[in-house]
């Protein structure tokens, strides 16, 4: 009887290794199953294996006390104390099971780590995936995990323009793309560490941020310039000072109480002249701005953060002002690091009035003719065209 337990341990030990070892010759890729990687694999297989010798050595104890109670009835009652010497192999097997249910556990969290930084990489004006980027320029062990290629189709829906008698229905494609590809990253980076990085229209950026509100990010990535190579992340040390966003702008009586142009600057600075368009419709403006704005003024994923909290906490700080206010129209000239994360604390919080994020089109007569519904209950995703409103 010991003989056979001992060689079934043996056995499941062997098994074990196995696993191990194949799950190491597919490490990178995923299996057949929907979000089954070698990270969960292996871990998986420990599990079970433990599961395993525990419920049989269940089945083998009971099987010892119904043989106990057969024989109390014709001699001694057998002790527990005896009963449980007796069945010492099994208690072998059930400590063994509990080894690999831990082990399992502790074998998953080291995957994971040695699996890296799953990537979320959202391009629409080239091919910036993470293969063209030398790995000595961002030094992080990313995975892109999902590589969102709007190139094509944003090239055709912008060289036609926002008139084009297919426009909208083009940007409802683009936004079904967008919403299937962030909702598969989200399922299939459940217990993984994330990164961001992309270049793309910003009214894009803030609905892909919405649609993902509770995604813990640890790292966000920025592309230098648009054609370039130079990939940069974010310090993440939270050592690196940064300067306060300001805020500007005085409501006036006359306006509308039920609309609001929010400004946010932080790489080039948007002035009056630039939303002439809005004030011609009596909108007050709010503007949120850095003193000093460029390209390179986002140096730490704690800088996003500060950031967009900051430009929510503003909204509502309007809302409390302007009673009435069902509308913002967000205008933004930031990186898309900031635009990405300020969607995601927008979300459908029933505080936040309806946004719509703009897109700014030179060389039109109006310089943001277009925008995207970013929380609206039925309008979630759908564009708006300036000339309709």
């Amino acid at each position: 009887m010991y003989l056979i337990q001992g060689v079934t341990i043996i056995i499941a030990i062997i098994i074990a290794i196995i696993i191990i070892a194949t799950a190491q010759g597919i490490r990178g890729k995923k299996s057949v199953e929907k979000g089954g990687t070698y990270e969960t694999i292996v871990p998986l297989g420990l599990f079970n294996l433990g599961v395993s010798l525990i419920t049989a050595s269940i089945f083998r104890i009971e099987a010892y006390v119904l043989a106990m109670y057969a024989i109390s009835g014709e001699k001694e009652r057998i002790s527990i104390i005896n009963y449980i010497a007796d069945s010492k192999t099994d208690l072998v097997l059930i400590i063994s099971g509990i080894v690999l249910i831990i082990f399992s556990y502790l074998f998953y969290k080291r995957l994971i780590n040695i699996g890296g930084i799953k990537l979320l990489n959202i391009q629409a004006y080239s091919d910036n995936s993470l293969q063209n980027f030398a790995k000595s320029d961002y030094k992080l062990n990313l995975t892109e995990s999902e590589y969102i290629d709007l190139v094509e189709s944003w090239r055709i829906t912008n060289s036609r323009g926002y008139q084009h008698c297919d426009f909208k229905d083009n940007i409802r494609n683009i936004i079904t793309k967008i919403r299937e590809q962030t909702i598969s990253f989200k399922s299939s980076t459940r217990a993984s560490k994330r990164a961001f990085m992309g270049i793309a229209p910003i009214p894009f950026l803030i609905y892909m941020g919405s649609i993902i509100p509770k995604l813990k990010f640890s790292e966000y990535l920025e592309i230098q310039n648009r054609n370039g190579n130079e990939l940069i992340p974010l310090d993440t040390t939270g050592n690196i000072k940064y300067p306060l966003l300001q805020i500007r702008g005085d409501f006036n009586s006359l306006n509308k109480d039920d609309e609001i142009v929010v400004a946010v600057s932080t790489t080039a600075q948007i002035e009056d002249y630039n939303l002439i368009q809005f004030s011609n419709k009596q909108i007050d403006v709010r503007h949120i701005y850095l003193k000093e704005p460029s390209h390179v003024a986002l140096v730490s994923a704690e800088q996003v953060n500060n950031y967009a909290e900051t430009i929510i906490e503003e909204i509502l700080s309007i809302r409390r002002i302007k009673h009435n206010l069902k509308t913002v129209h967000l205008i933004c000239a930031s990186k898309p690091t900031l635009v990405f994360r300020l969607g995601q604390l927008i979300d459908n919080n029933t505080q936040i009035p309806v946004i719509i994020s703009y897109q700014q089109t030179q060389g039109e007569q109006l310089e943001y003719p277009w925008g995207i519904y970013i929380n609206h209950c039925q309008k979630q995703g759908q564009a708006v065209l300036w000339e309709e409103m």
